[in-house]
């Protein structure tokens, strides 16, 4: 995908002795200095800067532009923040971590109801853990199965607690 001021400086024809080329720049709306810029690249320093950033990504992606400062820095070289943010943003990298909202759900996102609610547990060491619970439709009926385990300390062998209900829709 290129730049649109790329695409523009492309479509003037230096050649043309029709139009000269401070008139292709002013249709065009580039100045001429645009049209003659050409960006230096990067020092070879900076390319080997950046190697080592990518190697330390590829380890640490949670690495932010201070962390990656310190660890380039460590390495022995005395380098800006900065730089260092330039460069991570040159190459496309930001660090890993939670990203505000996380906490909310989409809005095509389906909504559990949770099961337990009224179930008073009575004794000590008891863990309740739903194996499944969901709802099919099919030849309009609606099954819902639920399977609970029952674990307990205190008898001496599982057991196991499976109820099932069925109810029809008329």
């Amino acid at each position: 995908m290129t730049d649109p001021f790329e695409a523009r400086r492309l479509m003037i024809e230096p050649d043309k002795r029709d139009i000269s080329i401070v008139k292709q720049c002013d249709l065009l709306g580039i100045s001429r200095s645009g049209y003659y810029y050409s960006p230096r690249p990067e020092s070879p320093e900076n390319l080997k800067i950046m190697r080592m950033m990518d190697e330390q990504y590829l380890k640490t992606p949670f690495y932010g532009a201070r962390r990656m400062h310190a660890h380039i820095k460590y390495q022995g070289y005395l380098v800006n923040i900065k730089r260092i943010r330039r460069l991570l943003h040159l190459m496309g990298l930001e660090a890993i971590y939670p990203k505000p909202n996380i906490s909310k759900p989409l809005s095509g996102h389906k909504i559990y109801p949770y099961l337990l609610n009224g179930l008073s547990i009575n004794n000590i060491n008891i863990d309740f853990c739903k194996i499944a619970c969901y709802e099919k439709v099919v030849n309009k009926c609606t099954v819902c199965y639920c399977k609970i385990k029952i674990f307990s300390e205190i008898l001496l062998d599982k057991f196991l607690l499976t109820c099932e209900i069925i109810s029809k829709r008329g």
